[in-house]
């Protein structure tokens, strides 16, 4: 497989497993919140309180996938690997 082909693939799979990690996250946020405080929360501001966990998910997220990458880039040495997804101007 070339560069081009190694990208796609990571970026496909890359993705696959930031939705799957955002999930589980969410749901563990989610459960640690209904069994500590949400009936200690006004059912009207519970909405809220849900809306801020699934952003609280996303940025928790995007620090997992941020860290894990950089990792394996040095690790692996993953630049020979594959394609720049934004190459550099002259």
């Amino acid at each position: 497989m070339g560069k081009k082909a190694n990208t796609v693939l990571f970026i496909l799979a890359a993705t696959v497993g930031n939705l799957l990690v955002m999930i589980l996250v969410f749901i563990v946020m989610l459960t640690v919140f209904s069994l500590a405080l949400a009936a200690r929360i006004p059912p009207e501001s519970q909405q809220w309180v849900v809306l801020g966990l699934l952003i609280g998910s996303i940025a928790i997220t995007y620090v997992i996938y941020y860290k894990t990458v950089r990792f394996l880039t040095k690790k692996y040495e993953l630049e020979k690997h594959f394609e720049p997804i934004f190459p550099k101007r002259k």
